[in-house]
């Protein structure tokens, strides 16, 4: 849905990003126009004929862009692996209010499951604390397929092998944004953005 929904609507991938703001791009203005031009598949001389430059200043925005790729390949593969080391627990994508709830350790997060689950995954009490309900939410939802639509019984299912009171679980699950469903409750599914219906 969502592809189709940037072909339709944009045209696709590459010209929805190309028609987003230059400050999105980290482009300036004359970068932009260059590569909506390069984008149309169009030669140097063609492309400098209509800006009024030469052919060699074109040429010099193609280097320069490469170059400016390779930067952001590496910067990209630092950050990721920063991402991996660091010891904080991301927060899910469906999340609704992100605050202090969400500074969450791998540390604290294995300390609060072993605390609240026996050695089958089963919830043995409910948390008080809202720090460590998300951690246990976080876990439970972890037991559907976030390719998967499923009905309310499935969900009641799935979740009355991990805790006793399963109504206020699914409940929770909604509220904090681990699952979405549709109105009438006919089908809940793993929540990956805020655009999935």
């Amino acid at each position: 849905m969502i592809q189709d929904h940037i072909q339709e609507k944009h045209g696709g991938p590459l010209l929805a990003l190309l028609n987003s703001p230059n400050a999105n791009l980290g482009v300036s203005k004359a970068q932009k126009q260059v590569l909506q031009l390069f984008a149309q598949g169009l030669q140097d001389n063609i492309i400098a004929k209509r800006l009024g430059l030469s052919t060699s200043t074109i040429r010099n925005y193609r280097f320069k862009l490469r170059e400016r790729k390779r930067q952001a390949y590496q910067l990209l593969a630092a950050l990721n692996i920063l991402d991996l080391t660091s010891d904080a627990i991301q927060p899910h994508i469906g999340a609704k209010m992100l605050d202090d709830r969400y500074a969450i350790s791998s540390v604290e997060r294995d300390k609060v499951l072993k605390n609240y689950l026996n050695e089958e995954g089963h919830v043995t009490n409910w948390p008080s604390k809202e720090k460590n309900k998300i951690i246990i939410l976080n876990e439970l939802v972890k037991k559907f397929d976030p390719a998967k639509n499923y009905s309310e019984k499935i969900v009641n299912e799935i979740l009355k092998k991990y805790v006793d009171d399963f109504v206020t679980v699914r409940r929770y699950l909604i509220e904090y944004g681990f699952l979405s469903r549709k109105d009438d409750g006919s089908s809940y599914w793993v929540t990956l953005s805020s655009e999935t219906k």
